[in-house]
């Protein structure tokens, strides 16, 4: 992917608190409504004729096009602006929320399609708004406390769907859901002239605000105009800023298919959309199956193994903030991404080592070791995904195709795992074996940083 030159943020003031305010409250009721329909699939299913079990069919659906909806989210967010997607993003899942109120299977079709076609966008969205907002010393950070927002928004699914169900009924409750996406929708109208800088109409429209500085603009303004990067990394940018010989016009950014190739035949781009993959496969394997296990396999009661998880997802929120601290004070976003995989692997084989006769101690432990690995990494990869893409074409773009591994990751870890367990093998089994792929993406991801400090 030819490298384009880097946006100016001097072209709009930036607003940290207030993307961040922005990108979490959305990430957050998105993912509330996608979790709705697994949290009220057992009592609802059965009145609507359903097997509980097909719920996996909806969350299957609703992300599949949200990897195909990230695909072409990048022009979007270069024509209409990133805070404009966001707003289509809630008004996407408040009608497909809507929609699945009624219950038929034409509409619960719908509402996977529109929730998904939503949810797509959002982090190619927020990950642009965030690159241009976020302080660079705190980048991780905020990227960090943006992706809260997913196990916020699963928590609120869980704590709100279950008494909402018993005072009103599920419909009354998911059009609850639904009308707060629409109403945090329309409150971000005048976030638009806050956050997004106003297009020129005759610029190009997919990367109008990718431009350059004019090169025969002082140097000193030149040097302000490069993002504020490390030390390290800013005497470099500034001189190759200086070599150039000519003013460098950003180019459309392609869509669809096109971003997917740019993404896989550029290394650092590709290495972290598979480790990604890699990663994602790991977390919703975790997710899904560990309650399992500890009930099936290891013998502890539902409400037990169901606490576990609700602990699980206050840790991961607590380790998403760490990392994305670590990340900007004291260890690279790429190192410690590496670390992370053989973290995973590590909590992974711990977990698969685990029998009916172990404490339950070590079975809390193993637990939130594999919450806190496993479940942690969302933020600091973000961060280092915005911190590539900048350099490279613009952000929303690179995110959205990116992500098309990232949920991909995520569709396939669940099935692949049941393959596992109608194969004839226990939990243990494949607990053990999804462990090898966290380790291979950290070993590369680690590699890379070390090829990547020589050459410095």
């Amino acid at each position: 992917m030819p490298a384009l030159p880097p946006s100016s943020r001097s072209a709009v003031r930036t607003r940290p608190f207030l993307a961040l305010f922005v990108t979490l409250g959305v990430q957050m009721l998105a993912s509330l409504v996608l979790t709705t329909p697994s949290v009220l699939a057992p009592v609802v299913a059965p009145r609507l004729g359903f097997a509980p079990e097909r719920i996996g069919l909806f969350v299957g659906l609703a992300y599949l096009m949200a990897m195909l909806s990230g695909l072409w989210s990048g022009r979007g967010v270069a024509s209409i602006g990133a805070v404009r997607i966001s707003q289509a993003a809630m008004f996407s899942c408040a009608l497909g929320a809507f929609a699945a109120t009624g219950g038929s299977t034409a509409l619960l079709l719908v509402a996977a399609i529109t929730i998904g076609s939503g949810y797509g966008v959002i982090n190619p969205a927020s990950t642009t708004l965030l690159e241009r907002h976020s302080p660079t010393a705190r980048r991780a950070l905020f990227f960090s406390i943006k992706q809260t927002g997913v196990p916020l928004g699963v928590a609120l699914a869980g704590l709100l769907m279950p008494w909402g169900l018993a005072t009103f009924g599920w419909q009354w409750s998911v059009a609850m859901a639904a009308l707060a996406c629409a109403l945090l929708g329309i409150a971000l109208f005048p976030a638009v002239r806050r956050l997004q800088k106003a297009r020129n109409p005759s610029a190009p429209a997919p990367d109008a605000e990718l431009s350059a500085e004019p090169l025969n603009a002082p140097p000193d303004e030149r040097a302000t105009a490069l993002p504020r990067l490390p030390a390290r990394v800013q005497a470099g940018a500034t001189a190759a800023h200086d070599a150039d010989a000519m003013r460098v016009e950003a180019k459309p950014t392609a869509a669809g298919l096109g971003a997917l190739w740019s993404v896989l035949r550029d290394p650092p781009l590709r290495r972290l959309s598979l480790m990604s993959l890699a990663f994602a496969s790991t977390q919703l394997v975790f997710v899904t199956f560990l309650v399992s296990m500890l009930n099936l396999q290891l013998s502890h009661s539902l409400a037990w193994a169901a606490g576990i998880l609700a602990a699980a997802q206050v840790v991961s929120t607590i380790s998403r903030i760490a990392l994305g601290y670590a990340a900007d004070r004291w260890i690279d976003a790429a190192p410690l991404l590496g670390w992370l995989g053989v973290a995973m692997a590590a909590s992974l084989v711990a977990l698969a080592l685990l029998q009916p006769t172990t404490g339950d101690a070590w079975v809390f432990a193993a637990a939130i070791f594999c919450a806190a690995t496993g479940m942690g990494w969302n933020g600091v990869y973000f961060a280092e995904l915005a911190r590539t893409a900048a350099q490279r074409a613009d952000v929303a773009t690179v995110a959205g195709a990116s992500q098309f591994f990232t949920f991909a990751g995520s569709m396939s870890g669940p099935v692949l795992f049941a393959v596992v367990i109608r194969a004839g093998g226990s939990y243990s089994l494949g607990f053990a074996l999804f462990a090898l792929l966290p380790a291979a993406a950290g070993v590369a991801m680690l590699r890379a940083s070390r090829q990547q400090r020589r050459e410095a």
